[in-house]
């Protein structure tokens, strides 16, 4: 299984920051247009779940493993979970000295799919 977002799709309800982010800058959109994670396996711990795979951003492929929650419910599964990253692994070095960002950051996720 893989899950695709695309990049320009990023909302952190401020337009400036989401163009910037957009930029070559950070998520480079116009070169790298997708995010994808690629599962690799998942197994179950206690009410969670823990899955590794392959995640790409900004051209770069690097394995993870993060623990999430799945709720089931009629045609439509639900997984959330978090995770932390360093950008700096991806290919995301900017910084700032007026405004300095973290190598650490942390990505939110909360995943909907329905069947059809």
């Amino acid at each position: 299984m893989q899950v695709t977002i695309k990049a320009a799709s990023l909302d952190t309800e401020n337009d400036n920051r989401d163009n910037h982010l957009r930029s070559a800058d950070f998520f480079d959109v116009e070169r790298h247009p997708r995010a994808t994670f690629a599962l690799g396996a998942a197994r179950r711990e206690g009410e969670r779940f823990v899955v590794s795979g392959e995640l790409t951003v900004r051209g770069v492929t690097r394995p993870v493993t993060v623990p999430v929650a799945v709720a089931v419910a009629d045609r439509t599964i639900r997984v959330t979970g978090e995770l932390t990253l360093n950008r700096v692994d991806f290919g995301i070095a900017y910084q700032s000295r007026l405004n300095p960002i973290r190598d650490e950051v942390t990505v939110w996720f909360d995943l909907t799919a329905t069947a059809r």
